[in-house]
């Protein structure tokens, strides 16, 4: 394959936790993690996060957005349990040292949100999504289809808790942004406007 290539070339030529070798590695785990690979592309992030550990100190601003780039495989293999202990874990660090409306730190506390639910820690889960969803809206804008997203989970989220006038304007939201951006028979659309009729019976 022609990405371990590159990596044996660049390990040869700079060595094992040179820079330009160790994101050659990490461009190889995500070309196995968008395969599905996920068996493979797991042991070779870890090896990565460990080498900028050492090369670069445990608060690397690479080290910290490649984990986050794990919670993203991590969330794949439905490892909930451990996504939400290494996100307890790396998260503050990742919001001191990338700052809080970085993207990918911004992905990784929705996949921790997402990793409570999944574990039905529900409560939890509305608070991390409440505080995620404004700095997706700045950041990201509020029609993407990460914000949306997240406004249709809290909506989920809030109404497993029977919480139901709490959630409406939030699927509301969600339903409106999908409309604009997808029209009415796109899947997220559907799946919006069955949560809004739910929330409205």
């Amino acid at each position: 394959m022609l990405g371990r290539r590159l990596i044996a070339t660049a390990t040869r030529a700079l060595g094992p936790e040179d820079a330009v070798t160790l994101r050659a590695r990490w461009n190889f785990a995500k070309v196995l993690r968008d395969q599905g690979k996920h068996a493979e592309a797991e042991p070779e992030y870890r090896l990565i996060i460990a080498a900028f550990e050492r090369s670069q100190g445990a608060e690397s601003t690479e080290k910290l957005r490649c984990q986050c780039d794990l919670m993203t495989l991590l969330i794949l293999e439905a490892k909930y349990a451990v996504v939400e202990a290494e996100c307890r874990s790396f998260l503050p660090v990742a919001a001191r040292v990338l700052g809080p409306e970085d993207p990918r730190f911004l992905e990784s506390r929705r996949h921790f949100a997402l990793a409570l639910v999944e574990q039905n820690k529900l409560a939890e889960a509305a608070e991390e999504y409440r505080q995620v969803l404004p700095q997706c809206e700045r950041v990201l804008g509020p029609a993407s289809p990460d914000t949306l997203s997240t406004s249709h989970r809290l909506a989920q989220c809030l109404k497993a808790q029977n919480k139901s006038a709490e959630a409406l304007p939030y699927a509301q939201r969600a339903l409106t942004g999908r409309l604009k951006l997808y029209g009415k028979d796109h899947p997220d659309t559907q799946a919006s406007q069955l949560l809004v009729n739910e929330l409205t019976k």
